[in-house]
């Protein structure tokens, strides 16, 4: 009896601290083209309960689904009415998945986000 009662207090905690993450939604905002040798806008918008957010602090790890070309770290600035953006050269084209991390010195929450690099001819 004793331990059936730890366990359940050791998952309420575990329920608690994974129900207490942020609730912001998040999306790859603008097609991803990839340049050989270019920087190129990486768009994020965060909207809580479909109302843009500002004010946050936004990284993100990008790396290859299929393939090692290392990760690859951004920090997206505010860009206003929920958008963050930074430009970043990518290795190549194909999957991709930003681990995002977000917070706003209260709330934290991660997000995993998966998308797609089409390559685009140079002009």
């Amino acid at each position: 009896m004793k331990n059936s009662l730890i366990l359940m207090g050791i998952v309420g905690l575990i329920l608690t601290g994974c129900s207490s993450s942020g609730h912001w939604q998040t999306a790859i905002k603008e097609k991803v083209n990839f340049k050989e040798g270019e920087k190129i806008p990486l768009v994020l918008e965060i909207k809580d309960h479909g109302k843009p957010v500002a004010g946050l602090v936004v990284k993100a790890i990008l790396e290859m689904k299929t393939m090692d070309h290392g990760q690859i770290e951004v920090v997206l600035h505010d860009n206003g009415n929920g958008i963050y953006k930074e430009n970043v050269q990518l290795p190549m084209d194909g999957d991709w998945i930003a681990d995002v991390n977000i917070t706003n010195g209260k709330q934290k929450m991660e997000s995993a986000l998966s998308f797609k690099v089409e390559r685009t001819n140079k002009e």
